[in-house]
This record gives structure tokens, sequence and C-alpha cells, in this order.
């Protein structure tokens, strides 16, 4: 269950010439080939869905004040909208998209979706870049549904709600053999929200974050490839995130240290726990 070797082949890594540069081209390509794969769940207005505007080249939303208001947000076509076209001037004018994944009170069970955040991790100076899970979890997983690449070369894959979950906990895998829980990412449930595809910040901002003072320390690298642009990389429907699925992708939800070993019926996590 290796994660040490980041292969060209694999499906988890885009394939795309180096040196491309974010141009407002590349970026309405990429936020318009992902939008097709989640429009009905995001234009539905009865869904707890919606895009936000971002701050140019940040994750930070771009807006003045508080934006939740008795636990809930509004679709004001301001900072947050259904409307792809509102998203699209967005980037026009050079700022970022995110998916908002739920717009009711946190203990609201709602139609949204939950995002899965496949993350590196911290190495060492002079080791290469690692995904926390081991690769034939993630090749499990990368391609069932709409899959963002991010910045660094992490991976969202965005499902729509179908177990019932609230919160926004960590994302485990289960080690087959020992049962153990081990660190993937995160999950973005309610009141969480993730850059969405066409969005751009630049790589370089990760490795600014290293200690300086503590060279040796580990810190997260970027994949080779990666080059700053949130992409497209697998175009297909979202579809429904089940406890049946995450049995079978052996994943979980929340939840730490050892449990039993998986059984495909049986319910890995349950309302986010």
């Amino acid at each position: 269950m290796s994660n040490t070797t980041i292969d060209v082949n694999s499906k988890k890594v885009s394939h795309r010439d180096m040196h491309t540069t974010a141009t407002t081209p590349d970026r309405l390509a990429e936020f318009n080939r992902a939008h097709a794969c989640i429009e009905d769940i995001i234009t539905d207005p009865d869904t707890g869905v919606c895009y936000v505007k971002c701050v140019a080249g940040d994750k930070t939303i771009d807006v003045r004040g508080k934006y939740l208001v008795d636990d809930r947000v509004t679709v004001d076509d301001i900072t947050f909208t259904k409307n792809p076209d509102i998203a699209r001037r967005w980037i026009l004018a050079g700022k970022n998209i995110g998916v908002y994944t739920g717009l009711d009170a946190r203990d609201v069970i709602e139609d949204n979706v939950v995002i899965l955040d496949i993350d590196l991790k911290d190495v060492a100076p002079d080791d290469d870049p690692e995904f926390l899970a081991p690769t034939d979890i993630i090749d499990n997983l990368v391609g069932r549904t709409l899959t963002i690449e991010t910045r660094s070369g992490g991976l969202q894959c965005i499902f729509r709600n179908a177990i019932g979950a609230t919160g926004s906990p960590r994302l485990r895998y289960v080690d087959p053999e020992t049962g153990h829980l081990h660190d993937a990412g995160d999950t973005r449930i309610k009141h969480a929200y993730a850059l969405f595809a066409g969005s751009y910040v630049s790589p370089d901002k990760i490795t600014s974050k290293r200690d300086e003072s503590n060279p040796n320390k580990p810190f997260k690298k970027p994949l080779p490839h990666a080059d700053g642009l949130y992409r497209a990389i697998h175009t297909t429907p979202v579809i429904d995130l089940t406890h049946d699925l995450l049995n079978e992708l052996q994943l979980a939800v929340g939840g730490r240290g050892k449990r039993a070993r998986i059984q495909r019926t049986t319910s890995v996590a349950k309302d986010g726990e």
C-alpha cells in the first residue's frame, strides 16, 4: 500500500504541459468542464450548494463582514450564487471560485455535497512529495465522481451527501490488514467550501510556509507538475456518497484509532462522526 511513488501514468495525475499558465480562457474552460458535472445540483434552488466568490490568487472568501446570519448563508448573487454566469463574471474579474457545501444551519441535514479532500503529507526536505493515503486507496476513489486537482496536486472528489453528514470531520482510510484508521485528508460538508476548477493559487504559497528556522522540519511539497491552476481531471457526474460506497472504498468520514475489519454490508460512518 505504498504511496511513495508519483506515477505519471496514474489516473490521479493530470497530463499536461508543465509550463501552462493560468490565462483567463484556461480558467473559464476548466470552470465550464467542471460545472457541467455539477450543474443540476448548483442550479437547483432546493439544494444547499452554491458557488462562492473568493479573493484573487487566494482561498479566502471575498466578503466584508459576516456572511453567516443565524447560522445560515443567503444566496445574494454578490458573494454567493447559484447562477453560473455570475460565477463566470467573477473569473473574468480575476477572482477565484469556490463550491460552498451547505447553506443551512450546521445541525440541519440538507441536500448538499461532500468534498473528500485527498491531501499531501509533510515530507522531509530531501524527500519526494507523497499523498497521505496509499496509491491503491486513491486510485479506487478517483474517477468515480467529479474530481478537481488542486494547486499543489492534491485531489478533491465531490459527492452528493447521501450519508446525512452535518460536520466536516477528517477523512480517514482503513488499513485492511490491521483495521486501523489513518489520515487521508479532510472533508467539507457544512458551512465549508473548497476552491473549484478555474481558480488559481500559486503553489509557491505552500513552500513559503516552510519553517526557515528549522530547515530539517518536514513540510508539504507540491507535486512536480502542479502549477497552481485548479483543474477538473475527471469530468464525470457527481454521484451519491453512501455508507456502502465508503465501505467499498475503505474510507471513513471521521473516527480515530482502531476499528473492525471492513464488512461490505455495514456502514463506515454515521452522521459525520
